[in-house]
């Protein structure tokens, strides 16, 4: 938790994107509650560390097959422009897992690729998207979060 926090600080982040808590992976869940206690320490005065103090404005959680547990995205981001580049990143990810004798035999190419043109479709503005729920919503965000 603290090298997160000191991360955010030193770098000042505007945002943090994380896993969503439902997940049926431990790891996934222990991700979100460690990126939230993070978050806050970041921004507490108190909290002494080498950075001074800076409030992250916004944690987003994305879109993952393992943490769908109540999962219901209400941003999309285009990513239309770099579905090419995404499915070769993914590409090289998998050969990795290949190599270290890691393959579980789910299509995880085919799972995304399909995602991103179901959020595209559900976003009705792109033809591949991403989804994310924001921690601070439209409406609450102009009250917690000043620009």
């Amino acid at each position: 938790i603290n090298a997160c926090c000191d991360i955010m600080r030193e770098v000042q982040a505007d945002i943090a994107v994380t896993h969503w808590k439902g997940s049926f992976h431990r790891d996934h869940v222990n991700t979100y509650r460690n990126v939230e206690d993070a978050v806050f320490l970041a921004g507490l005065p108190g909290y002494e560390r080498k950075h001074p103090a800076h409030r992250v404005r916004q944690i987003f959680y994305t879109d993952n097959w393992e943490d769908w547990e109540d999962y219901q995205p209400d941003i999309y981001v285009d990513i239309t422009d770099v579905m090419d580049l995404k499915l070769a990143a993914l590409d090289k990810l998998l050969q990795i897992t290949r190599d270290l004798g890691l393959e579980g035999g789910f299509d995880y190419k085919g799972f995304y690729q399909a995602l991103a043109k179901m959020r595209g479709c559900l976003s009705r503005e792109f033809e591949y998207a991403e989804g994310y729920i924001a921690s601070y919503k439209a409406t609450q965000r102009a009250k917690l979060l000043p620009v």
